[in-house]
């Protein structure tokens, strides 16, 4: 399963099984950090526009509940304040192994 897992500090956290989405990350500039866990640095609050936009591009959802500031929270306040377009696919779990999806 593919996902933006995390907006963190300094960096976007993703889970991904998928081999194109795969090559597609690191032609992004993201690095793998573990099996299936890849990271995409930004240094800006524009450069994280821009690394959001191009995953949205990709239609990699983005988890859309939990505690804090979920990546899709991340990406609506973004949206709110101009700095990215359009709506984003997220993804949330019912339980374990029970994915669903939705918009934002």
């Amino acid at each position: 399963m593919d996902y933006v897992e995390a907006v963190l500090e300094k960096e976007i956290s993703l889970r991904c099984t998928t081999d194109a989405l795969k090559q597609q990350l690191l032609s992004l500039g993201a690095i793998a950090k573990e099996q299936d866990v890849f990271s995409l640095s930004y240094g800006s609050k524009d450069e994280l526009a821009l690394a959001l936009t191009k995953l949205q591009k990709l239609q990699v959802p983005f988890v859309g509940a939990g505690p804090g500031w979920h990546p899709a929270a991340v990406f609506t306040h973004l949206r709110d304040n101009g700095l990215v377009q359009n709506g984003i696919k997220t993804i949330s779990w019912y339980g374990p192994n029970q994915p669903f999806f939705g918009e934002a």
